[in-house]
């Protein structure tokens, strides 16, 4: 049945909800060419029955009310689905609105991903020092491993010990050393040898007078 005043589908309503099957979601009617839907559920924080309308396909909150304030005012629920419709039009400006903007952000996303890296310069400078100080090190290491090599290598064979004879045929042998203190050999004295007639020693025996 199609009302035309609001008063009759206040009534309408109100007596849907007294007599519905409670949790059970059925079509009841048509507002503005929008399917509405109905459900009566409990009111477990009044008591009694709390009827929901909701527009089928569009999303909105359900309007709801208690048997007890339909009864009170007949016309909430009418009320409720008229503003919902009314703010229809503001919500399709709206998510016309957000759905421009999501598509400006995706088209910066794209340029943003095409456009060259700011830093990329910088960044490429930076790789090759990274680079050449890699290489430096690696030959620094080289150089220091092999200086370490080098200097634990061995040194010359050692000599078996010679005889005296073979000591003075070596001219580069040194002679072993005299030995000194009370041990050491006595020089043998020297014979005296007289000067020649001819030679005067000085000073002359006796002293020198003047």
């Amino acid at each position: 049945m199609t009302h035309r005043e609001r008063k009759a589908a206040a009534e309408a309503l109100l007596g849907w909800a007294g007599s519905a099957q409670l949790h059970r979601t059925l079509p009841i009617g048509q507002i503005g060419g929008f399917d509405v839907h109905g459900v009566v559920r409990h009111d477990y924080q009044h008591g009694g029955r709390e009827a929901h309308l909701s527009l089928d396909g569009v999303p909105v909150d359900a309007a709801h009310a208690t048997l007890t304030h339909l009864s009170e005012n007949p016309l909430t629920l009418v009320r409720q689905l008229e503003h919902r419709l009314g703010d229809l039009e503001n919500r399709r400006a709206r998510t016309i609105v957000g759905q421009q903007e999501a598509a400006q952000d995706v088209v910066r996303a794209r340029e943003g991903l095409e456009r060259p890296f700011r830093y990329g310069e910088e960044l490429h400078a930076a790789r090759a020092e990274l680079v050449s100080i890699t290489g430096a090190m690696q030959n620094a290491a080289g150089a220091n491993g092999a200086a370490a090599a080098s200097d634990t290598s061995p040194g010359p064979e050692p000599q078996p010990p010679t005889t005296p004879a073979q000591d003075r045929q070596r001219p580069d042998t040194p002679r072993p050393s005299r030995p000194v203190g009370r041990h050491a050999a006595r020089p043998r004295p020297r014979p005296h040898t007289p000067p020649p007639p001819d030679v005067h020693t000085y000073p002359p025996p006796g002293g020198v007078e003047i």
